[in-house]
């Protein structure tokens, strides 16, 4: 993933634009790489486990400890070697009730996130294989 943004950085450099145009550029994809870095790999908010309750909650703990509830949205996709999760979260204890207007209005514009599940995700591979199972079922 490094290597690609890194590609993808150097791409302006190449066109005929002006050096603050690549620049801007550079800066944007390298701005997208720390971001995917936070939420995927290496960050805090970055998943550490996942659990999938008999009421079809998602409950999801990041690497910081905290805990958050979701639900699986559709268009997923499912390979026998691959499984990409689209999900939306909502933090454990908080009342979208409760929340200011404006912070509940944030809350609905976020987008949703994605968890890439991939045969060496889980130490438990027949767990990893019933998931899968369990979503194509339910597609």
């Amino acid at each position: 993933m490094a290597a690609l943004h890194v590609c993808a950085a150097l791409i302006p450099w190449t066109l005929p634009v002006h050096p603050l145009m690549a620049l801007l550029g550079s800066g944007l994809v390298l701005l997208s790489a720390s971001r995917a870095w936070r939420l995927h790999l290496g960050g805090s908010s970055a998943i550490a486990s996942l659990r999938w309750d008999a009421e079809d909650i998602w409950h999801f703990r990041r690497r910081d400890g905290k805990t958050e509830r979701g639900r699986l949205l559709p268009q997923g996709y499912l390979h026998p070697r691959l499984a990409v999760l689209r999900y939306a979260v909502e933090r454990e204890g908080e009342d979208s009730r409760h929340r200011p207007r404006l912070s509940r209005l944030v809350a609905r514009c976020q987008p949703c996130r994605v968890l890439v599940l991939l045969p060496d995700s889980s130490a438990d591979q027949e767990g990893l294989r019933r998931l899968r199972v369990r979503l194509q079922l339910e597609s």
